[in-house]
Formats: structure tokens, C-alpha cells, sequence
């Protein structure tokens, strides 16, 4: 009986002891995320704000600097135009600069609206025909718009048979 209890009380004091680095270790890391927080006296601010749209754009205007864009709504499914207004802080891909942009351009906005409803471009980017394959592409594509649709039909008819 003796043994028992000993053998009770030394795996008692033997869990307290592999448990103690456990909690003192959560403890530091609450008070250092505490600190950081403190530290940076930084306030997260969410990116909800920020909209987005895929469009073709309709007019530019560089006088104002504003785009006017065809897109599609995904809530009624309906083509919808806008106007975006570019400023200073604006960021393009795959152009340089406002003067780049051309009526039939298709790009991905990103976009917020302020509080008098005037949409403000924060990110533009312009899809371009060839700007990821250059002349390789472009000869591909006029390779394929070329192409018999005879031809093509031929060619998906001998590799379902072949498939099958």
C-alpha cells in the first residue's frame, strides 16, 4: 500500500512538473503579443472597402483623368457602366501610365468608393493581346483565327476515336 501511494504522488509531482513549461509559456506569449500590439500603436484597417471589377473600357477622359467602363454586374447579371476617377496613387500593370489606356482596353480594377460616391482607382490592370507570349502568341493566334474549321472538326473527330 505504501508503494502505491508513493508511485501516486511521484506521477502526481512528475505531471505538475511537464506541465509548469506549458503554462508559463502561454502566459509570455499573451504578454508578448500584448506588447506588440502596444508597440506598433498601428490599427489594423480591413480591406473591405476595396472593390473590384472586370470590364471593357468605353471612353477615356485625360483631361479629368476618368475612365468610363462597361462590366458585368454578377448580382443581376445585367451590363452596367461607371465611372472611375484615376489619381496620383493610382497603380497600373502591364502600363506605365494613364496616357496608355485606350477605349476597347479590357482591365481588372481594383477600386474605392468615397463618401460623395466617386469611385477612385486604386490598382488598374490592362490585359493586353500578347503581353505574356509577345510574337509568339500573336502568331499562334492569327494561326488559329486562319485555321479551316473543317480542319478542326476533323481533328476532334479523330481524337475521340482514338480515345475511345
Amino acid at each position: 500500500m505504501l508503494k502505491h501511494k508513493l508511485w501516486v504522488v511521484a506521477g502526481t509531482v512528475i505531471s505538475l512538473l511537464m506541465m509548469l513549461p506549458v503554462l508559463s509559456f502561454s502566459q509570455s506569449l499573451e504578454s508578448g503579443i500584448e506588447s506588440v500590439e502596444e508597440d506598433t500603436g498601428i490599427e489594423a484597417e480591413p480591406d473591405s472597402d476595396t472593390l473590384w471589377l472586370w470590364g471593357e473600357i468605353l471612353a477615356v477622359n485625360p483631361e479629368k483623368k476618368e475612365l468610363k467602363i462597361k462590366y458585368l454586374d454578377y448580382d443581376s447579371y445585367n451590363e452596367k457602366e461607371t465611372l472611375v476617377i484615376i489619381n496620383e496613387d493610382t497603380t497600373y500593370e502591364n502600363v506605365n501610365s494613364f496616357d496608355e489606356i485606350k477605349p476597347q482596353d479590357t482591365i481588372s480594377l481594383d477600386y474605392i468608393t468615397d463618401s460623395s460616391g466617386v469611385n477612385i482607382a486604386k490598382n488598374i490592370s490592362v490585359e493586353r493581346l500578347g503581353a505574356i507570349g509577345g510574337e509568339e502568341e500573336q502568331e499562334y493566334m492569327q494561326e488559329v483565327t486562319e485555321t479551316n474549321p473543317e480542319e478542326i472538326a476533323k481533328d476532334i473527330e479523330l481524337e475521340t476515336q482514338v480515345s475511345e
